[in-house]
């Protein structure tokens, strides 16, 4: 009887123990299952966090990324605005003009032109002859063939060593012929620059749109072609030298070839496309040539001062 009492008594503790024993584990299960739950969702909203702070980055990139781009694609023509005109070069010769139909007598820098004048085949005056005397009593003939109809302005170079004559011809152009003053050289500057071009297929050089000496020595800015299309360029009679300076776009004419004091620019007013007109600007030392602004035909008149005449 004792041992029964004692089986039953050892059963009923081993059950308390084993009930106590259940009630602690569902209990420590739970709370690992959760652990594991918290850290699932706390790793699921990092990761949305992070992609919600990148797909933010990258916006404001793309945004930076687009002003950048504009910015590229913007040119300073684009931005307009007035030119200064103060940082032009017109040398001031005080030239001394007389004209009729007979003749012309042009006086500047201790140089005399003189041309004569004799009627055309319609009944007009034309350019019969041509003679320039220097300071120091050198006369030279000019020659040309057939006559210009008239003389359309005249240049001194800034070390009186050149003299330029441009010549117009109706319905075909400008000539401009490059006198020597110390040895009476005179160079057809369309016929030697078209000499140049015939490796380009453009042997003839119909105009020259624009010129005009350098602040300093005798180097040439001009734009020579045809009636429609135009090439900047930078001439040297002395080394008989030519350098494009327009880059490969095509312009239709050229305005005004316009030096910077510090003679280290040139300024070019060309036309492309056609009755829209640009200022390109090339610096020298970069060799480079850029957009400024776009210009109306109105304001062309500005610059007027500051190309080449027979007198003021």
């Amino acid at each position: 009887m004792k041992r029964i009492t004692i089986v039953l008594i050892l059963g009923l503790v081993c059950a308390a123990i084993a009930g106590c024993g259940n009630t602690n584990t569902p209990g420590s299960a739970s709370s690992e299952s959760q652990t594991p739950g918290q850290t699932t969702n706390s790793a699921a909203q990092q990761p949305e966090n992070q992609s919600a702070n990148t797909s933010g980055n990258p916006g404001d990139q793309s945004d930076q990324t687009g002003q950048n781009s504009q910015g590229d694609l913007s040119s300073p023509s684009d931005q307009g605005g007035p030119v200064d005109l103060s940082v032009y070069y017109a040398r001031d010769l005080a030239a001394k003009l007389s004209e009729d139909d007979s003749k012309l007598t042009w006086t500047a820098g201790g140089i005399t032109v003189t041309a004569e004048k004799k009627k055309g085949e319609f009944g007009t005056p034309v350019i019969a002859s041509i003679a320039v005397k220097t300071e120091g009593q050198k006369s030279y003939t000019i020659k040309f063939d057939p006559d210009p109809k008239e003389i359309r302005s005249l240049a001194l170079s800034a070390d009186d060593r050149y003299l330029a004559i441009n010549l117009f011809y109706s319905n075909v152009g400008d000539k401009l012929i490059v006198v020597n003053l110390e040895s009476g050289k005179q160079i057809d500057t369309n016929a030697e620059i078209g000499s140049m071009q015939k490796e380009y297929g453009q042997a003839v050089v119909e105009t020259v749109h624009a010129y005009n000496w350098s602040p300093d020595g005798h180097t040439l800015a001009l734009s020579f072609g045809d009636t429609s299309s135009a090439i900047p360029a930078l001439y040297d009679p002395e080394e008989n030298s030519l350098h494009k300076v327009g880059g490969d776009k095509n312009y239709i004419t050229t305005a005004f070839a316009l030096w910077h004091k510090d003679g280290n620019s040139v300024d070019f007013i060309s036309e492309q496309p056609s009755d829209e007109y640009h200022l390109y600007r090339y610096d020298i030392e970069k060799n480079t040539t850029t957009d400024i602004t776009a210009l109306s035909t109105e304001e062309l008149s500005a610059f007027t001062p500051f190309r080449p005449v027979l007198a003021e």
